[in-house]
């Protein structure tokens, strides 16, 4: 019996662990990248020190999504310990850290995303990369046109899976392009709207002269009547963090604007200092509860995996604290 023939478009970790599934399910897996080089935002990732997942209860963890009971349906499936379990086969055992997130032990994000790579080839996945999503045509086998330079040439498979991404990181191939196609064929896509951003405060000079870029710990941010703990930092211009992602999505609605407010011992202690002899006199005060604004910026071949991961981890820019549509 002939194998079906599924193709993958995007090589980030959901595309990866997609062929991964579908080779293991009897599938030839065929992976198409538009960038130069694979798993891209998983380096990214692995630049905040690649928080994998996290060691608490399965309910607790679903709360923190939009849609609690879907996402545990979800997460039952493959549970954070069964993520736990697949870095350790790969060969990256993991550990829990004091805040209960799950980080790789030894390895970083470019040898991890090595070994996850030569996995993929030991498997049978083929891994092209310089293929550029352009249309979709037919039904069962469908085929796919891609664009490469000035060549635009098409596949025929017998099932496709989209994993291209939002439009927060164009760098890693996340560009959001796909939409307009996505549309053409009469699939619904919402506007993107910012889901991992900071927050703009004008702070005084002598507030950000104790405060700038440290961690403020025991810290609970409250919105739109729902509170949440975690470490935030303070850097020039905004505030963010894990407490403060939680609200992404709920802060920019109406009457959320004004309603952020955080309240933390390092701010109270900050504050203080701002007072004291630092302050040259002047009056440092200033309250985490005060008025915050949204913040949102817009913004070939075969690979060749050793050279060209080595080369992509090297190569993407750090974070710059913009606020990323995703």
């Amino acid at each position: 019996m002939k194998r079906a023939v599924a193709a993958i478009i995007g090589a980030g970790p959901a595309g990866l662990r997609a062929a991964e599934v579908l080779v293991s399910a009897g599938c030839q897996a065929r992976v198409y990248e538009q960038k130069p080089s694979l798993g891209r935002k998983f380096l990214i990732a692995g630049r905040g020190g690649l928080n994998i997942t996290h060691s608490e209860p399965l309910d607790s963890f679903a709360s923190r999504y939009d849609s609690p009971e879907r996402w545990e349906k979800l997460l039952q499936r493959f549970t954070p310990s069964q993520v736990r379990d697949w870095f350790e086969k790969l060969g990256a055992p993991t550990f829990v850290g004091t805040s209960g997130r799950v980080f790789p032990r030894s390895h970083r994000a470019p040898a991890i995303l090595e070994k996850w790579l030569e996995h993929l080839d030991g498997l049978g996945c083929e891994l092209l990369t310089g293929y550029r999503f352009h249309q979709l045509l037919g039904q069962r086998p469908f085929d796919i046109v891609f664009q490469r330079g000035k060549d635009f040439p098409f596949v025929t498979v017998d099932a496709v899976v989209f994993a291209m991404g939002g439009a927060s990181w164009p760098q890693t191939g996340s560009d959001g392009n796909w939409v307009k196609e996505f549309r053409r064929l009469g699939v619904q896509v919402n506007d993107f709207i910012a889901s991992n951003v900071g927050w703009e405060r004008q702070w005084s000079k002598e507030f950000l002269a104790v405060a700038d870029g440290k961690p403020l710990k025991n810290l609970a941010v409250t919105c739109g009547g729902r509170t949440v703990r975690g470490v935030d930092s303070y850097q020039l211009w905004a505030r963010r963090g894990s407490a403060l992602s939680a609200f992404a999505r709920a802060a920019p609605e109406p009457g959320n604007r004004d309603r952020l407010q955080a309240r933390s011992d390092g701010v109270r202690l900050a504050q203080a200092m701002a007072q004291g002899p630092l302050a040259q006199g002047r009056s440092g005060k200033g309250s985490a509860s005060e008025r915050s604004c949204f913040r949102t910026d817009r913004g070939g071949g075969r690979a060749t995996r050793s050279l060209r991961v080595f080369k992509c981890a090297q190569a993407l820019p750090g974070q710059t604290g913009a606020a990323t549509p995703d």
